[in-house]
């Protein structure tokens, strides 16, 4: 009775193409990029079946914005897709001296200490798989070696205070 549509209601029937493209960013955060590739573009035909079928002029052009960043972020992941996978003991290792660093950086040096001497051990971990080449284990006994050297350091920081 002549009131207006209500916008979210035009919204709503993007929501199973976005959610696609959400699925889409969070296996890429994961590094699956082969599933990732495949959300984006499951997610993208769904919003352009719904986009064509849009008749507010300025909500087409939003969303075909959105789809064309959408088709961008679907061909770096398919560039990334035959890549192989990180280990997930490297993925552990490399969270947790991310942790630590957090932790430093918001002046908790006990935990941080003892979170890098954890993120050491996940190196030396890692390092040991079978599958690490020289390359990986050069560098992740270089990783774990930085690690245990930031945990002395915050180790001798703390027994001056």
């Amino acid at each position: 009775c002549g009131r207006g549509r209500d916008p979210r209601h035009t919204m709503e029937k993007y929501d199973k193409g976005l959610g696609l493209i959400a699925d889409a960013q969070a296996a890429e955060k994961r590094l699956s990029f082969t599933e990732a590739h495949s959300k984006y573009m499951e997610g993208i035909e769904t919003l352009l079946k719904v986009s064509r079928n849009e008749t507010n002029e300025e909500t087409s052009r939003m969303v075909r914005g959105h789809i064309a960043r959408f088709i961008d972020n679907a061909g770096a992941v398919a560039d990334r897709k035959d890549l192989p996978t990180p280990s997930p003991a490297k993925q552990r290792a490399e969270r947790k001296e991310e942790e630590a660093r957090k932790l430093e950086q918001n002046l908790k040096f006990m935990v941080a200490k003892t979170t890098f001497t954890q993120a050491a051990e996940l190196y030396y971990a890692y390092r040991c798989e079978e599958t690490v080449n020289e390359a990986g284990k050069t560098w992740a006994g270089e990783r774990a070696n930085a690690m245990l050297d930031r945990a002395e350091r915050l180790k001798k920081y703390l027994q001056g205070q």
